[in-house]
């Protein structure tokens, strides 16, 4: 056994002495953190992924509605066809021979339109034109039909910039210009798709391209002769 210690005090006797020991009275908080858990799911909002699925054939709806007489009534097939909205007319169509056209006035009753038979068309052959001015040369087919065209036959040796000129009826006058390997409709005034200062002028003669002064004095020289005809025939119509 240790024998006790004594500490000697000034004034006092011997005492024993014992060790002192600090005791922390100052509050040190302890680390805590928590972890919220995020709550379940409602049971409505919990899905099944895991489905199996039919692999068998499914059939296509049928279904027959007897009549009062005990008999089906019969199938009926609809006839659908396929419209485009397409101004270009590609050259591999021109295999058709014959076309209608059904078109409505404001009365709302149809006018049939028949289109030329392409039979009967044949192939135009090739023409070349100069243009005035310039050392080039463009392509040109021409046909002639009591009815219009509803699009080019196949040309040889067609090229980008050809034209392809179609008249039917009286005055009646159609124009394709041959452009990134399909016909495209196109009227007076046209811009050429190489020459920037040359447009189609149609007139009382075959279209063609001229230059935009040449096509203006054209069209007042028509205007004036217009105007003139129309003059000659005031006069020679009594009021």
């Amino acid at each position: 056994m240790r024998a006790p210690c004594y500490a000697r005090i000034h004034g006092s006797s011997n005492v024993p002495y014992r060790p002192y020991r600090r005791v922390e009275v100052d509050v040190m908080p302890i680390h805590q953190q928590s972890f919220p858990l995020y709550p379940p799911l409602p049971v409505n909002l919990i899905v099944t992924v895991d489905e199996y699925l039919d692999e068998d054939e499914v059939p296509i709806h049928k279904q027959s509605f007897p009549l009062h007489d005990g008999n089906s009534a019969p199938s009926i097939a609809k006839a659908t066809t396929t419209l485009t909205n397409n101004p270009a007319i590609d050259a591999t169509e021109s295999s058709q021979t014959a076309a209608t056209k059904s078109l409505s006035d404001a009365s709302g009753s149809q006018r049939i339109e028949s289109y030329a038979s392409l039979s009967e068309i044949g192939i135009p052959p090739r023409q070349e034109q100069k243009l005035r001015g310039m050392r080039v040369m463009v392509g040109r087919y021409i046909s002639t039909h009591r009815y219009p065209l509803e699009y080019p036959p196949q040309c040889p040796n067609v090229e980008s910039g050809d034209l392809y000129v179609h008249h039917h009826g009286d005055v009646g006058v159609q124009v394709w210009l041959r452009e990134k390997n399909m016909w495209i409709s196109i009227a007076d005034g046209h811009r050429h798709p190489s020459l920037v200062d040359y447009r189609l002028f149609v007139g009382d003669r075959e279209p063609t391209w001229v230059t935009r002064k040449t096509r203006s004095t054209y069209k007042g020289r028509m205007r004036a002769r217009g105007q003139k005809e129309g003059a000659r025939d005031a006069v020679a119509t009594p009021a």
